[in-house]
């Protein structure tokens, strides 16, 4: 499937593609086609030779290592306007991670080729793709301080927050997958995730058909910031 035209508005915001112009971006992204992925599928495996990376147009994409016992470690969750891979397909190397949509979605496979040939022409395309990593950096960072600093019960609280469009009253929210990828991505198994849900709902947080009901969005800024009166320790 082609790429449709109100689909180039996330090229355009995105710190790989924002300071190039139109030609250069159509030299990157001429002949290729958008895949739909069906809810489960996988996009690579792990051990693949990484010659094309991705640009999600829709949906969610999780990449994730096998662990030794069998479970799953994600490493990141992926959404509309997100790249996937391009720091190891430019290192010439096999995806050293597995991807697979965790819903239905619509992706954007590159040659990493199209992309490396495009720097020869356009100098500002390198700055471009500096800024990318270390946006992606930052944004892993960040998820390890998380994890390192932060109670599970403080990191549930925070990914709540961060999708509330309000910073004080009521909210609704939906959540982006099911709990068991939640519960990955938090760094926590399902069954904590669930007794930290039960603990929330005394404070109004209440989690019903892949919805989240918060009563007072400020009192759950301040539970994941740690400065709750109440003890929900995680």
């Amino acid at each position: 499937m082609a790429i449709r035209g109100n689909d180039r508005h996330y090229f355009s915001q995105h710190a790989l593609f924002n300071q190039i112009d139109d030609e250069s971006l159509n030299r990157i992204i001429a002949g290729t086609s958008v895949v739909n992925y069906t809810k489960g599928q996988t996009i690579f495996h792990h051990g693949d030779p990484a010659d094309v990376f991705y640009f999600v147009l829709e949906g969610w994409v999780k990449v994730y290592r096998s662990t030794t016992e069998g479970d799953e470690a994600i490493v990141h969750i992926f959404s509309a306007g997100d790249t996937i891979a391009e720091g190891v397909a430019f290192a010439g190397k096999n995806y050293p991670v597995s991807a697979q949509a965790v819903e239905n979605s619509r992706v954007v496979p590159i040659l990493t080729k199209r992309l490396v040939a495009e720097l020869t022409r356009s100098p500002e395309l390198a700055l471009s793709i500096m800024g990318s990593l270390s946006l992606q950096l930052h944004s892993l960072v960040t998820e390890i301080e998380q994890l390192k600093t932060r109670t599970a019960t403080q990191r549930v609280c925070d990914f709540f927050v961060r999708r509330c469009a309000v910073d004080e009253g009521s909210a609704v929210i939906s959540l982006p997958y099911d709990k068991v990828i939640i519960a990955s991505r938090l760094g926590m198994k399902p069954e904590s995730l669930s007794r930290i849900l039960n603990r929330l709902r005394k404070i109004g947080v209440k989690t019903e058909n892949g919805r989240v009901a918060i009563s007072d969005v400020e009192a759950l800024i301040r539970f994941s910031d740690g400065e709750s009166p109440f003890s929900l320790t995680g």
